[in-house]
């Protein structure tokens, strides 16, 4: 971890660096990534378009004839960390908040909001490419507005990937606040930032294997929940299995993460459900595998002919030993 409090004229000749000379630094807040081109250009992880089939293309899901036909059950709401009414997304592109880097929790970084699709708010660490976008949905309790750090004793850190000079990262910070050319504030606005409230928070784990609920796919966000069944348990984290898709796409989730959904809860979202894949009118599903009592392995002949032998020398020596102690 890195602090900056103080820095000395040793930091900067370590760099290689006057305090005054930052000819490497970024671009300031305001350019921020716009139109469509840009984001290709720079990697931001826009909302991915889902493949369709013969056997997808115009369906609408129901989750009741679903449930019905794959003879599951939903998972209770009260397992979930979600609030029961969706939140509304009142964030805009090209602000600023503050956002734990994904890699290290304990490292506070600022932000820029790149991206916004439905929901969800595509954030990109400042100082870094767009490697390391990540989506979080509006109410996660995880997005702080700028200023959070300095409100309760804490600084501000570059975050893993910092690609610029970690001996001006104090100037790079205020180059990223400055107010644009028209006078308006870089940060999101305090009406922007709604964290769902802790009572939601379930007590412990209490999912089932084989219950049903809503999952987004974090590594191909496209901002549709797909059916998802729950194949494994273990401590505070759970196995998803996305219902139409192999083990290879199966993701391990925390009980508390806010990627899973109950069931129906897209629809009062006003989402539109990512319908499972069917392979001969079908839906694969993967179930957890039931644990078995080992069986005891098989004897041979060969095998039986050698115990036997055994068994047979044995009591041969027990009778001589017998013979000796009585003609003794």
């Amino acid at each position: 971890m890195y602090l900056f409090g103080t820095l000395n004229f040793s930091c900067y000749e370590l760099f290689g660096q006057d305090e005054d000379a930052l000819d490497n630094s970024p671009p300031d807040s305001q350019n921020v990534i716009k139109n469509d081109e840009e984001k290709s250009i720079y990697g931001v992880q826009s909302p991915q378009r889902e493949i369709t089939s013969k056997s997808t293309t115009d369906m609408t899901f129901s989750w009741q004839e679903y449930l019905k036909e794959t003879e599951a059950i939903a998972a209770p709401e009260d397992c979930f960390y979600q609030d029961p009414i969706p939140p509304k997304n009142n964030f805009t592109t090209g602000k600023k908040v503050e956002v734990p880097d994904p890699r290290g929790k304990e490292v506070q970084c600022l932000a820029t909001i790149v991206a916004v699709h439905s929901l969800w708010v595509c954030l990109r660490l400042d100082g870094e490419d767009g490697s390391n976008d990540h989506w979080l949905i509006c109410d996660d309790e995880r997005i702080k507005p700028v200023g959070h750090c300095v409100r309760n004793g804490l600084i501000l850190q570059p975050p893993f990937g910092f690609m610029y000079n970690l001996a001006s990262f104090h100037k790079f910070i205020e180059n990223q606040l400055k107010p644009a050319a028209d006078g308006s504030s870089p940060v999101a606005s305090p009406e922007s930032f709604k964290p769902i409230p802790f009572k939601y928070h379930p007590r412990k784990n209490t999912f089932q294997v084989g219950m049903k609920c809503e999952a987004i796919d974090r590594k191909n966000f496209n901002g549709r929940p797909c059916p998802a069944t729950v194949v494994d348990v273990k401590g505070d984290y759970l196995t998803i299995s996305y219902d139409g898709w192999n083990k290879a796409y199966d993701c391990k989730e925390r009980y508390d993460s806010r990627f899973i959904f109950p069931v129906g809860w897209a629809a009062k979202s006003g989402l539109e459900v990512q319908p499972p894949n069917y392979v001969k009118g079908k839906v694969l599903q993967r179930m957890a595998q039931k644990d078995t009592v080992p069986k005891a392995p098989k004897v041979t002949a060969l095998r039986k002919s050698k115990v036997l032998k055994r068994k047979s020398s044995n009591t041969n020596k027990t009778q001589n030993r017998k013979r000796k102690r009585i003609s003794s």
